[in-house]
C-alpha cells in the first residue's frame, strides 16, 4: 500500500489523533489546560512523584516540552517541585491537592469522550482497536532506528 493513499495505516493513525485530540481539547480547554498538561498530570496521578527525566519518557514529550508544562502546572499550583529522598541532587514532580482534584475531574470529562466512541463502536471493538494500537506502539518501538549520536 502506498503512504500517502487513502488506506494508509499512516494516513488512518494520523487521521485518528487528530479527531480524537480535537474532541479532547475541547474538554480540557474548559479546565485550561492542554493535551500536553494533561499528559503530564495523568502521568503524575499514576506514578507520584517522579523526576523529570522520567516524566518525559512516560509522556513521550520532548524534555524542554515537558519542562515548559511543568513550570505552568506549577504556576497554577497543580504541581510541586521537591527533593528525592533517595538523592538530594534530584528535583521531583507530584501532583498537588489542586492538581488531584482537577485530574479526577478532566478523567471524568475524558470518560465521558471515550464513551460515546464506545457507544457507537461497541466495547468489544474498541477493546480490540486499544490492544490493537498497543501493539503497533510496541512494535513501532522495537523496530525504531537508534537516535543519531552527535
Amino acid at each position: 500500500m502506498i503512504i500517502g493513499s487513502r488506506n494508509s495505516l499512516s494516513r488512518a493513525l494520523r487521521s485518528a489523533d487528530r479527531c480524537w485530540v480535537h474532541r479532547l481539547d475541547a474538554v480540557l480547554r474548559n479546565r485550561g489546560i492542554t493535551t500536553d498538561h494533561w499528559s503530564v498530570l495523568a502521568s503524575l496521578s499514576i506514578v507520584g512523584g517522579i523526576t523529570m527525566s522520567e516524566l518525559a519518557r512516560r509522556t513521550e514529550l520532548p524534555a524542554s516540552s515537558a519542562t515548559r508544562s511543568i513550570d505552568l502546572l506549577v504556576t497554577r499550583g497543580l504541581v510541586v517541585r521537591g527533593v528525592s529522598a533517595e538523592d538530594r541532587r534530584q528535583v521531583i514532580v507530584m501532583l498537588s491537592p489542586s492538581g488531584h482534584a482537577l485530574v479526577d475531574e478532566a478523567n471524568d470529562a475524558e470518560l465521558a469522550v471515550e464513551q460515546q466512541l464506545r457507544a457507537q463502536l461497541g466495547d468489544e471493538r474498541v477493546n480490540e482497536l486499544v490492544e490493537l494500537l498497543q501493539q503497533v506502539s510496541a512494535t513501532a518501538a522495537r523496530s525504531a532506528p537508534a537516535p543519531a549520536r552527535g
